[in-house]
């Protein structure tokens, strides 16, 4: 078995020159994605460097310092590193309870959601509460979090040790999974829609409320960050009354003489 400290010297290689390109001069990235700077840090900071580099963050060119503070224009690491926080200072970006600002700064409808949250208000009241790494990670590179995932996530502050309202979990679950519901329902539609297209049929109405229900769709990760999972179900439910009347619609234009 490889061991992980020779890991990150294999996939920078592999990965280096692609990723250049889209994020140009950095001396961050420059320096952690020589072999003599990754093997000569801990395995932790060897694999946050690899989850990043291969993150959706990666590729879109966020780089260290819009998360970690620092200045990438120097090349002298004293210097790059001038104004780094460790994340145990509350001053720090990534500090737990700093994090949704950090993240709101691009996040921004995402953030809206989150603020109005009890889980916000429990994190700055420095109750029991989960700030955006408890569900995305602290590499932040795994997206939306999968039904069956969704409830360890949530089971780790809603269990039966800590008391907290232990049917959140599967609660949870439940609610996510209505998305491939929605989902299903705007793929029928859509093959209605397309159906009645390719037969010459009028069929406006059907994509106008097509066209709606994917918006809706769309928009329901922001909204589940304000963890009302009875509001959030009531959306999806009212996703697939629409995706239902498109396809209605365009059967209808189908049977027209």
């Amino acid at each position: 078995m490889i061991r992980l400290r020779v890991i990150p010297v294999l996939i920078i290689g592999l990965l280096g020159a692609a990723g250049a390109a889209a994020l140009g001069a950095n001396s961050c990235v420059d320096c952690h994605q020589r072999a003599e700077t990754v093997t000569a840090l801990p395995a932790w900071y060897q694999d946050q460097f690899i989850h990043w580099y291969g993150s959706v963050h990666g590729r879109k060119g966020v780089t260290c310092e819009k998360c970690h503070g620092g200045n990438p224009s120097h090349m002298s690491k004293k210097l790059a590193h001038k104004d780094v926080k460790s994340s145990r200072d509350r001053l720090s970006p990534i500090y737990y309870k700093n994090i949704p600002e950090t993240c709101g700064a691009c996040h921004e409808a995402v953030y809206h959601q989150f603020v109005q949250s009890r889980h916000y208000k429990n994190l700055k009241a420095d109750r029991l509460a989960p700030t955006c790494t408890t569900c995305h990670g602290f590499q932040m590179d795994i997206g939306g979090v999968a039904p069956l995932q969704i409830a360890g996530r949530c089971q780790m502050c809603h269990n039966t040790q800590q008391g907290v309202k232990p049917e959140v979990g599967n609660l949870a679950r439940q609610t996510i999974a209505g998305i491939a519901e929605a989902e299903h329902a705007i793929r029928t539609a859509e093959m209605a829609v397309e159906l009645a297209r390719e037969q010459g049929r009028e069929q406006k109405g059907a994509e106008q409320l097509l066209s709606r229900a994917r918006d809706r769709l769309k928009k329901t990760g922001e909204l589940w960050h304000n963890f009302k999972l009875g509001a959030f179900k009531q959306e999806l439910i009212g996703i697939q009354k629409l995706a239902g009347e498109a396809s209605a619609a365009a059967k209808r234009a189908l049977l027209k003489k």
